[in-house]
């Protein structure tokens, strides 16, 4: 990070943040879709989009939080357009709108079936011009592919999409009430955990309000989430820009985090998933890599968490210029759920089970129990880093300090 940050100015002289750079990247992302071939698309936009992108260091959007918010914004611009534009081959189906197919309910899951002949191509030429922005509006936007030929694996079952458009509206407004409630709540805690540990008088005691800090830091980011989702679906719905099924649940049900791989594959949101595994499927080809085996599996699986560590470490350089605990927290996964999975094989030989049995109520206990044990160790180091950068509960800070001030409060009552 110190070589990239030669190349910039120190975080104290950048300048203010143009207010038409972000929409510019992400109208970079559209615009090549109305241009007839590959190479005019490429060459007419992406040289401009990657400049675009690589200036962001130089600016400063007022605080590190909405730095390292908008910098995610500029990398999956550019992500877009490596994948759908740049590295995409020309075997390689052209990005087809299928419609709700696979997030309307079936039995309370969503459908995982595919209908790849239906829809329309955003690459057929009988796609009038209007009907191919839209498409490029809705690709532009990534996410999950919903709605989508690519659409990701694991996306929950979409169950409100059958409400009248209205009903639909105040029903996300309503649902993002509890959301800022619980956010607001956990900001507070989160406060009073700071001080708490900070004034604590034994090891055991600072240990668990440290892990107490991490979780508090995870739902933070989770409830602020879902506070965001449900307002963008309620805006945009009223709005006629989307429909009530392309907004499925951001997250999986919690209930499924049995393992270190569960959590990161069925339960985190998947906004980016593609963006991870992309470059790593094409590198897989690339090299010869046979799909279905250990070697592809687990190759795939510890590039696409390193790319999200490059993702996530360009996010906080553009923030605050040094690495606070992305690169231990991110590469760790791969290497815990390789040993998980290890372990998953031992007990499923010892038992006698397939992989496809149900899961036992010991196992699911077992796992949840090892899942949460595992993220109380390496949430911390990595949430205190993002609390002293300014970025975990910066927009809330009010309530951060509310929650610091009663907990002093209340220990100088409890020593007095």
């Amino acid at each position: 990070m110190d070589y990239l940050a030669s190349f910039y100015p120190p975080i104290g002289l950048r300048r203010p943040l143009p207010a038409l750079l972000g929409p510019t990247a992400q109208l970079l992302t559209i615009i090549p879709w109305l241009f007839p071939t590959k190479h005019g698309r490429v060459i007419t936009t992406f040289p401009l989009l990657l400049g675009i992108t690589l200036s962001r260091p130089y600016f400063t959007a007022g605080s590190a939080l909405d730095d390292y918010n908008s910098a995610s914004q500029f990398f999956a611009s550019l992500a877009v357009s490596l994948d759908f534009l740049v590295l995409q081959s020309s075997t390689e189906e052209a990005p087809r709108w299928i419609g709700p197919s696979k997030v309307l309910a079936i039995d309370g899951r969503a459908s995982e079936t595919d209908a790849e002949a239906e829809g329309a191509s955003i690459d057929d030429k009988r796609v009038s011009l209007w009907a191919r922005f839209k498409l490029a509006l809705r690709l532009s936007l990534y996410g999950r592919g919903i709605g989508w030929n690519w659409q990701v694996k694991n996306v929950p079952a979409c169950t409100d999409a059958h409400l009248e458009k209205w009903a639909y509206v105040r029903r996300r407004l309503l649902l993002a009430i509890p959301a800022l409630v619980k956010k607001s709540l956990t900001v507070y805690l989160l406060g009073a955990a700071m001080i708490s540990r900070s004034s604590a008088e034994t090891k055991v005691q600072q240990r668990l309000l440290d892990v107490a800090v991490g979780w508090l830091s995870a739902a933070n980011t989770w409830h602020s989430m879902n506070m965001l989702t449900n307002i963008g679906a309620a805006v945009t719905v009223a709005a006629g820009v989307f429909e009530q099924w392309e907004w499925p649940p951001f997250f999986g049900p919690l209930k499924e985090m049995w393992s270190v791989r569960q959590a990161w594959s069925v339960v985190w949101h998947q906004l980016m998933r593609r963006t991870f595994q992309q470059p790593a499927l094409r590198l897989r080809r690339l090299l010869g890599i046979k799909k279905g085996t250990l070697s592809s599996k687990y190759f795939q699986l510890y590039l696409a968490f390193a790319i999200s560590t490059v993702f996530h470490e360009w996010d906080i350089f553009v923030a605050a210029r040094r690495d606070v605990g992305e690169l231990r927290f991110f590469m760790l996964q791969p290497l815990v759920i390789t040993i998980e999975d290890l372990v998953r094989w031992c007990w499923r030989k010892y038992s006698e089970r397939s992989e496809n049995d149900q899961l036992t109520t010991f196992e699911r206990v077992f796992g949840w129990t090892w899942t949460f044990l595992w993220f109380s160790y390496c949430i911390p180091p990595y949430a205190n880093g993002l609390l002293d950068a300014k970025i975990t509960a910066y927009d809330s800070r009010w309530l951060l300090m509310l929650g610091q001030r009663h907990a002093m409060d209340l220990g100088h009552s409890l020593r007095g």
